[in-house]
């Protein structure tokens, strides 16, 4: 039976902190990534497209496969989720193809955004990774972001981008939580 198809977004976090050691640097390589991903047609078999987003006070769309190295990213400003979410609302709205989204972010998300996040991620369909981008990276706040489990360290974009396939969300149920406690 023909394998489900996904619009791949990726979406960069461009917001000050991501400014800091090297963390541009970092997030330019991942995106050099996808788009020789992009350019070479390797691509998984689930992806019919790639779209890139760079997202801080604004959600702007960026061109892939980058003609060029990417102009170095200017980090500037505060991730904005309720921009996030409504950009992401609108792309649910016009796609022709169920969504997944790579954020490639070091989590500098607070507590209040990430519980509201998780209360309208509960509203929507789509699947979600993240990328952790700089050796500061709340893994914890990325976790509330994309879910247990599918928090990838840098070095393993591949891996981020393949194998999505085979592992499905696990259910949140009493025993993680309690796991997180002790």
């Amino acid at each position: 039976h023909p394998m489900n198809q996904y619009l791949l977004y990726v979406a960069a976090d461009c917001s000050g902190s991501m400014a800091e050691s090297g963390k541009a640097q970092v997030l330019a390589h991942l995106l050099s990534y996808v788009a020789e991903r992009v350019r070479g047609q390797q691509l998984p078999a689930w992806c019919t497209g790639v779209h890139a987003l760079a997202w801080a006070a604004t959600v702007q769309h960026m061109p892939l496969p980058l003609e060029h190295e990417p102009a170095p990213l200017r980090p500037e400003g505060r991730a904005d989720a309720t921009v996030f979410m409504d950009a992401l609302e609108r792309l649910l709205a016009e796609a022709r193809a169920p969504l997944r989204i790579l954020l490639l972010s070091d989590g500098g998300v607070d507590h209040v955004v990430q519980k509201r996040w998780q209360a309208w991620r509960a509203s929507v369909a789509f699947d979600m990774r993240a990328v952790a981008v700089g050796a500061d990276a709340s893994r914890t706040a990325l976790e509330a972001l994309a879910g247990k489990g599918h928090v990838f360290e840098a070095e393993d974009i591949g891996i981020a981008m393949q194998d999505w396939e085979s592992c499905h969300p696990a259910p949140v149920c009493l025993a993680d939580t309690q796991q997180d406690a002790w």
